[in-house]
């Protein structure tokens, strides 16, 4: 539902900005769709592992032939898994697995490498680079018995509970930058591949950073589900048989993930003849 109020959105934004500002001739709007995966403590090393859909839209105001402003929206998955890791039996102990729903919104620019035009087929091709700054809500779960639950309002390393702080937000900032190449298929129809990775201030995309805490005081301040999915590991080799104080997570980096996919654009006629004139 709410992918759908976004797209209702970006159409009635595009064509209120051409309006106000007669910049149809200019302006693109179009989808986009193609993969997203993540890189954190359940999958630090491997890219495009676990991949995901993702589908968005994107609009653009070519402001010369060298320089576009970009508005994006793009809503995808996110997931990972220890059970998967061939290299680590750290991680495959440790047992833990996520996946969250990713709805991200953001804004910036792209820089030409060549002169681009969408309406001719003078310079009807360039690779770009791509710098934006971008919202985004996630909401981590895990499953038991087939059943998903969320897992920030748990609070699995303490958040919440006498043992930790407040529990992290499930809305973000991040920072996209890639790189593509466009070339026009059409009079006012181009076709584009880009790939950007999103830099993140968070390192709980999969709720998993610090160390694993007391089991049985989690338990009794959050849950039993809470003290159930902090420590789901095969074999607990603290002191007493659990893993209380020791690593669960690495909070020296931070979680980021990636999107790889094509995009269609085509250019807004001008607003006597703008298509979206009937909204």
């Amino acid at each position: 539902m709410r992918f759908f109020l976004m797209i209702i959105v970006f159409l009635l934004a595009g064509k209120s900005f051409s309006q106000k500002h007669n910049f149809g001739s200019k302006s693109e709007l179009g989808v986009m769709g193609g993969v997203m995966y993540y890189v954190g403590d359940l999958n630090p090393y491997h890219h495009f592992r676990d991949f995901e859909a993702g589908l968005g839209l994107i609009y653009k105001y070519n402001i010369t032939a060298h320089f576009a402003f970009r508005l994006t929206g793009l809503y995808g998955k996110l997931t990972g898994d220890d059970s998967k890791s061939t290299a680590s039996e750290f991680r495959r102990n440790r047992n833990l697995h996520f996946r969250s729903n990713i709805l991200e919104i953001g804004a910036g620019f792209e820089i030409n490498f060549f002169k681009y035009r969408l309406q001719d087929f003078k310079h009807p091709i360039s690779p770009y680079l791509i710098f934006q700054v971008a919202y985004f809500h996630m909401n981590p779960q895990a499953s038991r018995n087939g059943n998903w639950t969320d897992l920030q309002p748990l609070g699995t390393e303490g958040q919440g509970s006498s043992q930790g702080g407040k529990r992290y937000s499930l809305h973000q900032i991040a920072f996209p930058i890639g790189l593509g190449l466009k070339f026009n298929i059409a009079r006012g129809i181009s076709l584009g591949v880009e790939y950007t990775f999103r830099f993140t201030f968070t390192d709980y995309l999969d709720d998993v950073s610090k160390n694993y805490v007391d089991p049985d005081i989690l338990g009794a301040e959050n849950g039993p589900d809470a003290s159930y999915f902090s420590d789901r590991s095969l074999t607990k080799s603290g002191p007493g048989g659990v893993n209380t104080g020791s690593q669960r997570g690495d909070q020296a980096t931070k979680d980021w993930y990636g999107f790889l996919g094509a995009t269609l654009t085509f250019r807004l006629a001008r607003m006597d003849r703008c298509p979206f004139n009937s909204f």
